[in-house]
C-alpha cells in the first residue's frame, strides 16, 4: 500500500499542497502523514534556555497547523497521522520518509518571488534529487 507524506511549512501557500495530499490519499486508500519541521538554524544565536523557549513555542505551532491539516483532512474521510521534528528541514524529511517507507512525499513548490520559501529553486531540485535516490520516493510538487 502506498504511505504519503505532506511536509508542512503553514500560511496560506499550504492550502494547495494540503487539498492535493488529501485528495490523492482518499482516492489510492493510502495512509497520509503530515510532518512540520522545526530548525532552530533560521533563529540568530540565543542562549540555551532561550532556544529551547523558542523550540518549544514552534513546535506548539507546527502541531497546531498540522491539527489544522488534519481536520481538512478528516472532512474528506481521510485519516491522517500528524508528526513535528526538530533538526535540518531536508534531513528531517529525508530521515522520516527512510524510517516511514514513504512511496510519494508531496510538498509545496518553491515560492522565492515572496522571499518565504525555505528552499529556494536550485536547493529544491537538488533536494527531490538526493530524496528520490536515497529512498525512491516518488516527490510531487504542489
Amino acid at each position: 500500500m502506498m504511505k504519503i507524506l505532506c511536509p508542512l511549512r503553514g500560511g496560506p501557500e499550504s492550502e494547495e499542497t494540503i487539498a492535493y495530499a488529501v485528495a490523492m490519499a482518499e482516492k489510492e486508500e493510502a495512509p497520509l502523514g503530515f510532518l512540520y519541521v522545526v530548525n532552530l538554524d533560521l533563529i540568530p544565536s540565543s542562549s540555551i534556555s532561550r532556544a529551547k523557549s523558542i523550540a518549544d513555542e514552534l513546535s506548539r505551532m507546527g502541531e497546531f497547523i498540522l491539527l489544522m491539516a488534519q481536520a481538512q483532512a478528516a472532512v474528506a474521510g481521510v485519516s491522517a497521522d500528524l508528526f513535528v521534528r526538530r533538526g535540518n528541514i531536508p534531513e528531517q524529511i529525508l530521515i522520516a520518509c527512510q524510517e516511514m517507507r514513504v512511496e510519494t512525499l508531496i510538498m509545496g513548490r518553491s515560492r522565492t518571488e515572496n522571499g518565504e520559501s525555505f528552499f529556494d529553486k536550485k536547493s529544491q531540485d537538488e533536494f527531490i534529487r538526493n530524496l528520490k535516490e536515497k529512498c525512491e520516493t516518488r516527490v510531487i510538487q504542489v
